[in-house]
C-alpha cells in the first residue's frame, strides 16, 4: 500500500511539541486537537483484527505521524523474533511491505539485541555523535540520521520490537513524538497480540475442518442445560443425514444400531454427570459402519469419529 506524499505530514506538526504537553504555545485547541487524534488511532489499531491490516495500518500510522523515514516492526513469539514489516518513505509517498520483503529488512542487529535483553527504550538523536551502537554493521552502512528501538510488551513479556529511524535529519523524536509512539507501542502490543492469536484460531479452525474431512472424523457440543445440539458438517456424513436436519440427540441416537444403543446411553448419561470421560465404539449409518466415539466431559463437548 501506498500514500501519496500530498497525505505525508511536516515534521513541524502539532506533534513536535503540541501532544500531551507543550514546551512552546500554540493555537488555542491544538492540544486538544492532537489528545483527539491519538485516540482517534488508538481506535482504530485496537478496533483491526485481521493480522495484516492491523500491521499494515499501524506501520502507516508510524510513518505519518512520528517523522520517521523508515520503520520496522519485528514481532517475537514463543521466544523467537521475525520481521513483520517494513515500511518507508518513497518516491509515490509511503510504502509497507509484509513476508518475504520484509523479512530481508536490514536491521542494526546490535541495538535490537539491546532492547530485547533490557526491555527498555532506546533513542540515538544524532548518530553521527560517538554513541553506544556506532560500530554496529548497519548503522555503518545506512548511515541514519537518528533512531528509535521501543520495546512492545505485554503483562511485562516482550512480544515485539518496532525499530523507527530518520536518514535525513536528527533530533526529530521530540519528547512530543515519544510520547505519542510509547502510547502507540503500549497498544500494538494488545492489538497485535490479539491479532495474532485471532489469526491462528482461524487457521487451527480450517485445519481441524479440513482434517475432519479427511478422517472422516466429526464434532458436536451438547448442552446438557438446553439439550442443545451443534455439530460439524462431517458429522451430516458420517451420520448419512442431508445438511437441512437439524442436529439433536433424537436424531443421532436415531444412527446408532439398536444393539448398541443401550451402551451409547450409558456412555452419554456418565458424561452428563460428568463422571468419568468414555471411549466406545458402535455401529451406526445405514451401511452399519463401525463407529468409533471418544469425549470427555467439557461443558457437553464431544467429539465423534
Amino acid at each position: 500500500m501506498t500514500v501519496g506524499p500530498a497525505e505525508l505530514p511536516l515534521c513541524e506538526s502539532p506533534l513536535r511539541d503540541g501532544l500531551l504537553g507543550s514546551a512552546a504555545p500554540h493555537a488555542p485547541g491544538s492540544q486538544a486537537l492532537d489528545l483527539d487524534t491519538v485516540l482517534e488511532i488508538s481506535q482504530a489499531v485496537s478496533g483491526e483484527m485481521a493480522l495484516d491490516r492491523l500491521i499494515e495500518k499501524l506501520m502507516m500510522v508510524v510513518l505519518e505521524h512520528a517523522c520517521a523515514t523508515r520503520a520496522v516492526l519485528v514481532m517475537i513469539v514463543n521466544g523467537e523474533s521475525s520481521v513483520a514489516a517494513e515500511a518507508a518513505t518513497v518516491e509515490a509517498g509511503i510504502e509497507v511491505w509484509q513476508g518475504t520483503r520484509a523479512q530481508r529488512s536490514e536491521l542494526p542487529s546490535s541495538l535490537l539485541r539491546y532492547v530485547t535483553r533490557t526491555q527498555t527504550r532506546v533513542l540515538t538523536d544524532d548518530t553521527i555523535q560517538p554513541h553506544q551502537f556506532s560500530t554496529d554493521p548497519y548503522l555503518v552502512a545506512a548511515r541514519p540520521r537518528c533512531m528509535l528501538c521501543l520495546p512492545l510488551t505485554r503483562q511485562s513479556q516482550l512480544t515485539g520490537l518496532l525499530y523507527v529511524e530518520n536518514r535525513l535529519a536528527s533530533h526529530v523524536f521530540t519528547p512530543a513524538r515519544l510520547t505519542f509512539l510509547s502510547l502507540l507501542a503500549s497498544q500494538a502490543a494488545i492489538s497485535l497480540e490479539n491479532a495474532r492469536l485471532y489469526t491462528e484460531l482461524k487457521r487451527s479452525d480450517a485445519y481441524l475442518t479440513e482434517a475432519q474431512r479427511l478422517s472422516r472424523t466429526g464434532s458436536f457440543g451438547w448442552n446438557i442445560a438446553d439439550d442443545a445440539v451443534v455439530w460439524s458438517d462431517e458429522m451430516y456424513e458420517l451420520l448419512e443425514y442431508p445438511r437441512c436436519t437439524p442436529p439433536s440427540m433424537r436424531v443421532f441416537h436415531a444412527r446408532v444400531h439398536p444393539v448398541d444403543r443401550p451402551t451409547v446411553e450409558a456412555a452419554l448419561d456418565r458424561a452428563a454427570r460428568g463422571s468419568v470421560d468414555w471411549d466406545l465404539e458402535f455401529r451406526g449409518g445405514g451401511q452399519l459402519l463401525s463407529r468409533h466415539v471418544r469425549g470427555a466431559m467439557q461443558a457437553g463437548l464431544m467429539d465423534s469419529r
